[in-house]
């Protein structure tokens, strides 16, 4: 999705719904994407709107190329009848062509709702609580879970736990999470246990890109919630966190997620705050269609 990924792109009329919205707040929020073709060195912002309602972002490159987008689609009204079949994940998917909405039925374990959900191979990871009400599970009072499916087994639990993000990086499983009042933590090894933490940080999102270990998160950048990185060579020292993108219209761009498209890469996020964003650098292309499909 650079900028040449528009003429393959399908526009979103389709996927929305009328659904009256639970909370106003979380049905504004908008997705946005900036498209980068010097491997993340710069980016510019794609001027649509890619979706409204959706956040709490997962992001999976498959084996065929295609790109699992996963998150809280708070703009799609569950049926009825799903409290009886179990829960479902919903979010998006890109097959090459076209993006388009998408849910996937998780096989194993008895969760009440796959929070911050984030596809691991066929492994679904995931946090649980024991209820089943609303808000933010890193605020939760009680212990939340780290869990995975089909294997349904606790990986590891904390009060103030979300945002699970596993990765394979030299023949090692890492694993992110955002921590309450510690920021973004690393654990390794299994059971799971903790080697670091990168204090004012959250929601993390982690790739291999060159051979190398990127790592994603939220912070303050200028008073806006801007996506920063770090980079690491042996999934142990890090280089200094930089932000990554200029300064541009969203207002917010919260729960990074990055993922190859065309031969660049794409960054997906949320404007959690739509329409108080100023006149930045928006990039060149005024619409899907008038650009070349990606090659």
């Amino acid at each position: 999705m650079r900028l040449r990924l528009a003429g393959a792109v399908a526009l979103w009329a389709g996927c929305s719904t009328s659904h009256p919205p639970i909370d106003p707040r979380l049905l504004s929020t908008e997705l946005r994407a900036f498209t980068s073709e010097d491997g993340g060195e710069t980016w510019a912002l794609f001027p649509d709107v890619m979706a409204h309602g959706i956040d709490s972002l997962g992001l999976s490159v498959r084996e065929d190329g295609a790109l699992w987008v996963t998150g809280h689609d708070h703009a799609t009204e569950p049926p009825p009848w799903e409290r009886w079949l179990g829960p479902k994940v919903r979010g998006l998917q890109f097959d090459g062509s076209r993006w388009a909405r998408k849910d996937w039925r998780p096989r194993g374990g008895d969760a009440l709702a796959y929070i911050d959900p984030q596809w691991f191979g066929d492994e679904l990871w995931y946090i649980s609580r024991s209820d089943n009400s609303g808000g933010d599970p890193a605020e939760f009072g009680g212990e939340t879970h780290m869990m995975r499916s089909p294997q349904g087994d606790v990986m590891y639990s904390s009060k103030g736990l979300a945002d699970p993000m596993p990765v394979e990086f030299l023949g090692e499983r890492h694993v992110f999470a955002t921590l309450l009042k510690n920021g973004v933590v690393h654990f390794t090894g299994d059971p799971l246990q903790k080697v670091g933490q990168f204090g004012g940080k959250t929601v993390p999102f982690a790739m291999v890109h060159n051979d190398k270990l990127w790592l994603f998160a939220q912070a303050s950048v200028d008073g806006r919630r801007y996506p920063v990185a770090t980079v690491s060579t042996d999934g142990q020292t890090w280089s200094e966190w930089r932000p990554v993108l200029p300064k541009s219209d969203p207002m917010t761009c919260t729960s990074p997620v990055v993922g190859p498209l065309g031969g660049g890469l794409v960054l997906l996020c949320v404007d959690e705050r739509p329409g108080m964003g100023g006149k930045g650098e928006r990039g060149h292309r005024q619409s899907w269609q008038d650009a070349p499909p990606p090659q």
